[in-house]
């Protein structure tokens, strides 16, 4: 029975599980397990972004440690770790006497260690002197001891319980697991008691074991090198980076600092200039914080040292070693002599009457310990923290009075006291931080739940760019207990400039300033916050560059720079690039342009732009956060933040010229390092200066089209996208710009764009390139009243293709937007330099342009001079449409008065405005006028003189106004008192030394033009320039034109060439079909030949193919071209052109080719500019005369008397008047006019 129901039990179990659970359960064996299980016995193969103190060297080639971000990969450093503990267990081993060994009088110490690493085959080697590894066999194992310590799991020297042991090893692990990570892996040691040497070589992941090779009679010095290169495939990587080689460089100067001064510690055959454990401790500090670090020997085995905590970030800092192991957690060692200390402190502040708590002081120091104990015990095999009991820590260690008496000297304790009283102050019921504080009424922000509970210092408010930005942060957050989220709109106020009444009414501002819990002007060091650490989150763009910036120097006027850390970015990448398997992730156009430069374009990698926060998916952004020391970059401040935040922000003339300076330098392939600290110094001078930079560029034109980058656009997508012949509304036209030429700034800075260049009114452009089809604005309100974008219409001016020649369009750069699509070209080459065609204005940073217009007809005569070689004549800004007769005069270099039109009736006391000067609109004018209204007269005897006060504010006498003004037309009729205009009169004639009169400046009836140090405009290198003239800017828009015509007469010389070869070959074709040397149609076999037999009968009558659009010679061609070439411009003709009137057809057709390219080489490019400006003139010239005559309608029946006409009129009334006002001894204003 019994045996009948076991095979049922057995039955039922495969019926219950099949195969599902011996799939679920498997044995491994070690070395298996050890591969697929690399966290139990290596640690983690996946990268996390960790802070690390590395090496660098000092300008003054001293060498010091920096605290830095770098991609590390435990499992990686640790397989490497283990080698190198190795090599000083070694020499622990021989320095205690704890080597077994029969002859101790022969033994050689360790006196050298050597680590090499090869960074490009990634190869490591780690070699030490003193004695070797026994060579013989274990008489149990039967093996080699060097194979068996090195290529078997589960051997150490280290396992007898009853000898003390104060190396680093313990679980027969550690160089087994190299080799087990290892592609290759050679141990090579000399034992010098039996004059033998070793040598073993294990591959394949320590799977291929070869024989060792034993030399026998070896007279040379003992020694053990081990040389592996990791399987770098299997914790991701292709090779050696530069982060883990500056790990193993750190690693290496731990070394040398954790054995005395007899060993000498080697990297890559550079001594290591690390003489001990203080020299060591050292390192971590700059000079002139080095007084205050307090050592001491304690013994043999303890080393500790104390410094204050000078990065102030939120926890106390510390390095320490147990064995040569970097504990990098820390452990009972280090709280071990914290406890020592603290005990200490506080005895000692007892009898000060004072105290200091325990996690304050902690706070406040940096600690170092160098500990070689018995038998440690640590957390795993990562040995990342010691967690052997204090009280089992042998030997013993205890602080000194003298090293406690130093501590007591240095600035730790006294900030460990002055803190906690600032945080005992703040924790009154007032002022208490606790959960409660939780806040609820600040829209849009999403409080962390422990925001300003104890644990706000682990709390981290991120700050974003807008609320897409928010959303994605949202969705991704791992937790909401320590994050908090605010995001900010548009761009912060910069303080620096602002007023104290901006600030405090800015609402923005006293959010954040509430957020953090700051109540004060400035932030108290020490005092706890709402936060601890704010994450700024922009996007990887210039105006996010800018937004930080902005931030940064917030931070700065609230104090802040003293809490070292509290700042940080979180950056995203801006192109990913995908090829198979591999991707790779750049975080900076330079960087990543640099990478295409290096790696032939990019060329067969597949590429994702970034164009904001919010084109990263939501697994993305969840990736992100799952890795997030990766993406931050935290800022650190110097002694040179300030300056450099100053700089940036202050407008102040001394800091505008500082920023000239500054901007000269500037290096468009500069960028901060991500990968670590990024200094706040570094920041603005690596980051934010291209912010600066492209501030000028889309301020400020470039002198060969005279446009801003939008400018540019907007025409690129008049010609190219979309033929604008015919109306189009403005809104869909700037969208349409937007979206084809990949502008980032807004369609509403666009549409406005486009208006000022179809603005025609008196003031705006001399040549408007598009048509202003609607109410594009007027001179009465400046162009400011023009219609809504979604009701105006616009196209292109006939004239703009004359200006802008489709002859050029083949020799211009084009860019390229941020998904590699071409775009606008770098800039655009007109046939007349529209910057002073239209004029400039612009504000940068550091630098602004404001250049008037010119009359076209001069600019033109001028270029013609050029041609000739002769010399210019001066022009004066010209204004189309602006009344002829009034006074544009010279006063100063590139300084002009530009007066007004008006008639003054003193009989009847009115003066009638019929022309404002440039830059005064109707609307503004009119203004002004209501203004004087609302001024009471003051009463003066008939003919006194008025005296010019404030503005709006002097003896003005004007009893009312008309205003008949509209559209074009200037109208004011002014009404004074009763006598009141004759009262005017000597300020009438009275001028200044620009022949301005009082009356003139009175009633804003003149202005002075004035542009020295404004002719600011990009070169045709893209370089920032300052003109000194309107002369140079003119040569120097000549030569670079001229250079172009030379250029455009060889391209269309070079293209007729090739159109009358292409069109012979085409005609050539035809006859040799038709004449049977090409057969097309097999009349034997009665079918059509096949392409590829026609292909090769053409190849073999020596046919060019068309490789790349380009007809290329067999002779000259490539395999690759011949691959990839073909005659499809032959055989794709119709079966109907292979006739002979074709052939007369396509020589016609080559002789007018040839002819005309006989006609252009006849000519010179200056008669290539000439013929264009003719083209151009005959149409300029029309459209001159239609828009005189809209003006004459506009004006017709409204045609006013100026001052200059009133003597011509003859009018008795008139006559009577001005006479009277000379008996007076005035001038009249007929003589001021003369006189001018």
């Amino acid at each position: 029975m019994s045996s009948k129901k076991e095979v049922v039990s057995k039955k039922n179990e495969t019926e219950l599980y099949g195969d599902k659970v011996s799939e679920e359960y498997e044995m491994k064996d070690l070395h298996n397990h050890i591969l697929t299980r690399p966290d139990s016995y290596i640690g983690s193969i996946h990268v996390t972004r960790e802070y690390f103190y590395v090496p660098i060297d000092e300008e003054d080639g001293e060498q010091r440690m920096v605290y830095t971000a770098l991609e590390y990969i435990q499992g990686l450093f640790k397989i490497v770790d283990e080698i190198l503990v190795n090599a000083r267990d070694q020499y622990v081993r021989l320095n205690t006497n704890i080597e077994p060994s029969d002859v101790k009088k022969k033994d050689i110490q360790v006196s050298n260690i050597w680590i090499k690493v090869d960074k490009v085959t990634g190869e490591i080697s780690v070699k030490n002197d003193g004695n070797g590894v026994p060579i013989a066999k274990h008489t149990k194992e039967k093996i080699y001891i060097p194979e068996m310590v090195f290529g078997h799991l589960l051997t150490s020297s280290n396992y007898k319980e009853d000898v003390r042991r104060f190396t680093g090893g313990k679980n027969g692990y550690g160089a087994k697991c190299t080799n087990i990570y290892s592609t290759n892996f050679m141990i090579e040691t000399v034992d010098h008691f039996q004059k033998k040497k070793y040598t073993q070589h294990f591959s394949n992941n320590m799977y291929k074991r070869e024989e060792p090779e034993i030399i026998s009679n070896f007279s040379g010095d003992p020694y053990t090198e081990i040389k592996f290169t990791p399987d770098y495939k299997k914790f991701g990587l292709d090779g050696m980076t530069d982060d883990f080689y500056a790990l193993i460089k750190a690693r290496a100067y731990d070394i040398a600092g954790c054995t005395d001064a007899k060993v000498k510690v080697h990297f890559n055959n550079c001594l290591i200039r690390v003489s001990d454990f203080k020299d060591y401790v050292e390192m971590h500090f700059p000079k002139e914080n080095r007084n205050e670090i307090v050592y001491e020997k304690v013994n043999s085995n303890w080393e500790i040292a104390i410094a204050p905590n000078f990065s102030s970030e939120l926890t106390g800092k510390q390095i320490s070693f147990a064995n040569g192991a970097r504990t990098i957690k820390g452990g009972r060692h280090v709280q071990y002599i914290f406890n020592q200390v603290y005990r200490g402190v506080s005895d000692r502040l007892k009898k000060r009457k004072e105290e200091v708590k325990e996690s304050i002081l902690r706070y406040n120091m940096m600690i170092f310990v160098n500990c070689t104990i018995d038998s440690p015990n640590f957390d795993g095999q990562t040995k990342e923290e010691l967690t052997t009991e204090i009280k089992k820590l042998y030997p013993t260690c205890t602080v000194s009075e003298k090293f406690m008496n130093q501590l007591m000297k240095t600035s730790i304790i006294e900030n460990a006291i002055q803190f906690g009283k600032a945080t005992q102050s703040l924790a009154t019921p007032k002022n208490a931080l606790t959960r409660k504080s939780i806040l609820r009424d600040i829209p849009k922000l999403e409080d962390a739940n422990d925001a300003g509970s104890k644990h706000w210092n682990e709390c981290v408010l991120i700050i974003t760019e807008g609320d897409s930005a928010k959303s994605m942060v949202m969705k991704a957050l791992p937790n909401r207990d320590r994050y908090g989220v605010f995001p900010i709109r548009g761009k912060l106020l910069n303080v620096l400039e602002a007023t104290d009444k901006q600030i405090k009414e800015n609402n923005e501002i006293n959010n954040i300033l509430r957020i953090l819990g700051i109540t004060t002007k400035k932030y108290v060091k020490g005092t706890p916050l709402r936060y601890g650490k704010m994450m700024i989150m922009t996007d990887q763009d210039l105006d996010g560059a800018h937004i930080k910036g902005l931030i940064l120097n917030f931070l700065k006027y609230l104090g802040l720079e003293q809490f070292d850390g509290f700042a940080c970015s979180f950056i995203t990448p801006i192109v990913k690039i995908t090829k198979g398997s591999n991707h790779k992730a750049f975080y900076s156009s330079q960087e990543f342009d640099k990478w295409l430069a290096q790696n032939n374009g990019g060329k067969g990698w597949t590429t994702k732009y970034y164009k904001g926060l919010g084109t990263s998916t939501d697994k993305e952004a969840r990736e992100y956060f799952e890795d997030i020391d990766k993406h931050l970059t935290s800022y650190e401040w110097d002694d040179k933040s300030s300056d450099a935040i100053t700089l940036a922000f202050n407008g102040e003339k001394e800091h505008i010229r500082d920023r000239k300076t500054w901007l000269c330098a500037y290096d468009p392939n500069v960028a901060p390092d991500y990968s670590k600290k990024v200094n706040i110094t570094d920041f603005f001078n690596k980051e934010y200066i291209h912010f600066s930079n492209y501030d000028n560029v889309r301020s400020i034109p470039n002198i060969c089209d005279g446009f801003k980058p939008s400018q540019r656009k907007i025409l690129y997508c008049a010609f190219e996208k979309r033929n604008l012949k015919n109306d189009v509304k403005v809104a869909q036209f700037g969208s349409a710009v937007a979206e084809t030429t990949g502008y980032h700034h807004g369609e509403v800075s666009l549409f406005g764009a486009i208006v000022n260049m179809a603005q025609d009114y008196i003031g705006s452009n001399n040549i408007n390139l598009f048509v202003p089809s609607g109410q594009f604005g007027s001179r009465y309100e400046a162009g400011k009243d023009s219609g809504a974008p979604r009701y105006i219409f616009t196209r292109l001016q006939p004239i703009t293709s004359l200006i802008f020649r489709s002859e050029d369009k083949h020799l211009l750069k084009q860019l390229k937007d941020d998904d590699g699509n071409f775009i606008e070209p770098q800039w655009y080459l007109p046939i007349i330099p529209m910057c002073l065609v239209n004029g400039t204005e612009g504000i940068g940073t550091g630098y602004s342009t404001g250049l008037p217009p010119f009359n076209v007809t001069d600019i033109i005569a001028n270029l013609r001079l050029l041609m000739k070689g002769q010399p210019t004549f001066e022009m004066i800004p010209w204004f189309r449409g602006f009344s002829r007769n009034v006074s544009t005069k010279k006063i100063a270099n590139c300084s002009y008065v530009i007066k007004g039109k008006y008639s003054m009736d003193i009989e009847n006391d009115t003066l009638h405005v019929t022309e404002l000067p440039i830059g005064t609109s109707s609307a503004s004018y009119k203004e002004f006028l209501s203004s004087l209204l609302g001024c009471a007269p003051v009463k003066t005897k008939k003919g006194s003189q008025n005296s010019s006060k404030t503005a709006g504010k002097f003896d003005h006498c004007v009893r009312d106004f008309k205003n008949n003004s509209g559209g074009n037309k200037v109208d004011f009729t002014i009404y004074f008192e009763k006598g009141g205009l004759e009262g005017h009169m000597i300020n009438a004639v009275n001028k200044d030394k620009n022949g301005i009169t009082v009356f003139e400046k009175q009633f804003k009836l003149a202005t002075t033009l004035s542009f020295p140090g404004k002719m600011v405009l990009y070169d045709h290198n893209n370089t920032l320039k300052v003109y000194q003239s309107i002369d140079e800017i003119l040569k120097d828009f000549f030569t670079v034109r001229l250079d172009y015509y030379k250029k455009r007469r060889l391209y269309l010389l070079d293209a007729l060439q090739k159109e009358s070869h292409f069109i012979n070959i085409k005609a050539k074709f035809v006859k040799d079909v038709i004449e049977g040397r090409i057969i097309i149609f097999d009349s034997s076999k009665k079918k059509s030949n096949s392409k590829i037999q026609i292909s090769a009968d053409l190849e073999k009558a020596d046919y060019p193919m068309m490789v790349d659009e380009q007809l290329k010679e067999l002779k000259d061609m490539t395999d690759v071209d011949r691959l990839t070439g073909n005659y499809d411009y032959l055989l794709d003709m119709k079966l109907v052109a292979l006739t002979q009137e074709k052939v007369d057809i396509l020589l016609a057709k080559k002789k007018e080719v040839d002819d005309n390219y006989q006609s252009l080489k006849n000519k010179t490019e200056v008669d290539l500019w000439e013929h264009d400006l003719q083209e151009f003139e005959e149409q300029y010239k029309k459209d001159v005369k239609l828009y005189e005559k809209t003006l004459a309608d506009e004006f017709k029946g409204n045609v006013q008397k100026s001052v200059d006409d009133k003597d011509k009129d003859k009018k008795k009334k008139t006559g009577k008047t001005v006479t009277k006002t000379i008996k007076k001894g005035a001038k009249s204003a007929k003589e001021t006019e003369e006189d001018e």
